[in-house]
């Protein structure tokens, strides 16, 4: 019985990628309809290499699945997944991993369900509301946790 409610979670946060990518296409198809000279960095017309498309390598998605959702308990997926449906919108919790059970968890998380085209974790920042900032065992992989940096002349708007 348990284990089904854990496999329902991960299906349900692994869906939630499908539907985000859905998104970004169809706002990247807007933009680029609208105006092709303005670029943003939260997944428009210049959010991606791929020309607003989203695509998301069957690595990431493995390495998600085996080193990061593996390793949370069903309270903190459920967290999680309260997180990515709400798309931010709430108040949401940390959600804590150890730092030695993947490098860059954040970069991981953020890249999947929020901005595709992030690469590192030196394109992140810690949003003030996380609470785990000063704690040296555990990272925060909730991806509404974190905010993207912009680079100067990069981009010319940032919509988070």
């Amino acid at each position: 019985m348990f284990r089904r409610k854990r496999i329902q979670l991960i299906k349900r946060l692994l869906e939630l990628r499908v539907r985000k990518e859905h998104e970004i296409r169809r706002k990247g198809e807007v933009a680029a309809m609208e105006d092709d000279s303005v670029e943003t960095c939260g997944g428009g017309a210049g959010g991606s290499a791929a020309g607003g498309g989203a695509y998301y390598p069957l690595s990431d998605e493995g390495l998600l699945r085996n080193s990061v959702l593996k390793r949370l308990k069903d309270n903190q997926l459920e967290m999680l997944l309260e997180a990515v449906e709400s798309g931010g919108g709430g108040v949401s919790t940390c959600v804590l991993i150890p730092k030695d059970a993947i490098p860059e968890p954040h970069a991981l998380g953020c890249r999947f369900w929020r901005w595709p085209d992030v690469r590192t974790c030196a394109e992140l920042r810690r949003m003030p509301a996380c609470s785990s900032a000063t704690d040296p065992i555990y990272m925060c992989c909730n991806p509404y946790h974190w905010s993207r940096l912009c680079q100067p002349g990069k981009w010319l708007f940032c919509f988070y």
